[in-house]
């Protein structure tokens, strides 16, 4: 394929004016075929390797959290609420964990997709009139996403799909990257701390005798 992408950009080169757009448009539709094909590529990293666990990340988490939700513990039965839950202490205690794997889970991936969005920033200025649509639409949905996440006051089920171009942001600030990573540590203090109260409401059972 490069062989022939080369011996079509020769051609044009040297080609009659009246055949020119047509030899140009040819030669669109095979850089944008490799485009399409770019994991293939015998490189070392090809152009938004990066991206690519943090788009099938997001789309684990795509839905908005619900308690027991991501456990699958209640799939087909309906799941205690909050209030009957609240005098048990070692479900309250899953309760507590559930959500704050949740929470940690959410901030790892906003954290990697902006540091993916910063070792890719290069290719995301050359590639944003090559990529499709869809992936265009899932660069704006990362960038969405991990900018909620670094923001004060964000709720954990806003709508983070937009429209927003990464490409028009002048790049990644470096104080996002640090406020996602102090809050994914804090995240990481709190879960540990809910094992830590299920682990003693789990002691704090006796036995029947």
């Amino acid at each position: 394929m490069a062989q022939y992408l080369a011996e079509l950009l020769a051609k044009v080169e040297g080609c009659p004016p009246e055949h020119e757009a047509t030899l140009k448009a040819e030669v669109s539709e095979v850089i944008l075929q490799v485009w399409a094909h770019r994991g293939h590529l015998p490189v070392h990293r090809y152009p938004f390797q990066s991206f690519d666990e943090v788009f099938a990340a997001l789309t684990r988490l795509e839905e908005a959290y619900k308690p027991w939700g991501r456990l699958g513990i209640f799939d087909g039965t309906k799941a205690p609420s909050e209030h009957e839950t609240a005098d048990i202490g070692v479900l309250a205690g899953a309760c507590s964990v559930d959500g704050g794997a949740y929470r940690v889970a959410r901030l790892a991936v906003a954290l990697a997709a902006t540091s993916a969005t910063a070792r890719e920033a290069e290719w995301i200025r050359l590639g944003q009139d090559v990529a499709d649509d869809e992936y265009q639409r899932s660069l704006r949905h990362l960038r969405r996403f991990a900018r909620m996440r670094a923001a004060s006051g964000t709720t954990e089920d806003e709508d983070w799909d937009g429209e927003e171009d990464p490409t028009d942001d002048g790049g990644v600030d470096d104080d996002e990257i640090s406020v996602l990573r102090d809050e994914l540590v804090s995240a990481v203090d709190s879960l540990v701390q809910a094992l830590n109260d299920l682990k003693a409401s789990a002691v704090a059972i006796t036995p029947h005798a």
